[in-house]
């Protein structure tokens, strides 16, 4: 179950919808960026999934591997020549290439998950068209889950999105896969943001919590135990304790699994919703979206109410 996310995985509560401006994303772009920050109905995220289990999902076909390998589409020519060079092979790169029907037409057609040319991973749909391979969606690092429809056709994706060189933020992101035209359009569902040391249990909630905030500078920790002594750094700036971010009365989220320290105090994983800003906060927003993201974190459940 670690390995896999298919259909679905751990309940959690999603952000509204916007398209995302992924810098690579062929079919979709933003010329301003301006936040949304409005809430939307229960969503899932594998959090706790550390690799997707391409072997259960994916399907063979060598011939059309090969297709690809011979004449790979412009839109990822610099993932291409990575591979043709010293640091890696073409059979790395037919690794990379997993087949799947992306549209359940009888066609096979190509999910590529694998390096981009840069330091980040790449992830691109490409169609098996008459009139040759076409990328029809392009986005940044790894794939965590994939969801179909009753039809078998992709319905969602779930990318996390680890940021690149020293970055401290992760981003999460759900896709939906829409079929209203002649190709398959992808646009962004979800956004959250956790610290890369954030600790993610196994099991979550059936159902979230609804709370709020009762004190102001309530503070959001990686982790569910009061620590205010050790020392990590946050932005390139040395800090004490194991908080990301303070919030003020009245912030408003959902808690979406729970933790009890060895005092026998309540912890609640929470997702912070994005109409409310922390203060005094570590977070920041991703520069390839125009969704607010929802912040992650550990909260005492003592000083909230529930909704």
């Amino acid at each position: 179950m670690r390995k896999l996310f298919l259909i679905l995985a751990i309940g959690l509560v999603s952000c509204k919808q916007n398209i995302d401006k992924t810098k690579k994303n062929t079919d979709h772009s933003v010329a301003e960026k301006k936040l949304q920050s409005d809430t939307s109905p229960y969503i899932s995220f594998p959090y706790n999934v550390d690799v997707f289990d391409w072997k259960s999902f994916e399907k063979q076909n060598n011939e059309l591997k090969n297709r690809f390998m011979q004449s790979p589409p412009a839109e990822l020519k610099d993932a291409y020549e990575y591979y043709k060079g010293e640091f890696s092979s073409m059979a790395d790169l037919q690794k990379a290439l997993h087949i799947y029907d992306i549209d359940a037409d009888g066609t096979d057609d190509i999910i590529f998950e694998g390096q981009s040319g840069g330091e980040p991973l790449e992830i691109a749909l490409i169609l098996n068209t008459k009139q040759g391979l076409k990328v029809v969606f392009n986005t940044f690092q790894t794939v965590k889950g994939i969801t179909v429809d009753k039809d078998k056709r992709i319905s969602k994706l779930y990318i996390k999105d680890p940021g690149c060189c020293a970055e401290y933020i992760e981003f999460n992101k759900v896709y939906d896969v829409i079929y209203t035209t002649g190709q398959p359009m992808v646009k962004l569902q979800y956004l959250s943001a956790n610290h890369v040391s954030t600790y993610f249990p196994e099991k979550y909630l059936s159902q979230p919590i609804n709370f709020e905030v009762l004190n102001d500078n309530y503070k959001l920790r990686i982790k569910p135990i009061v620590d205010d002594k050790s020392q990590m750094t946050l932005d390139g700036e040395p800090h004490s304790g194991n908080d990301v971010a303070l919030l003020k009365k009245g912030t408003q989220g959902k808690a979406f699994a729970t933790a009890t320290d060895k005092t026998g105090r309540e912890w609640w994983l929470v997702q912070i919703d994005p109409k409310f800003t922390v203060i005094k906060g570590f977070f920041h927003e991703s520069e390839d979206s125009t969704l607010r993201a929802c912040k992650i974190g550990w909260i005492s459940s003592r000083f909230i109410k529930k909704l």
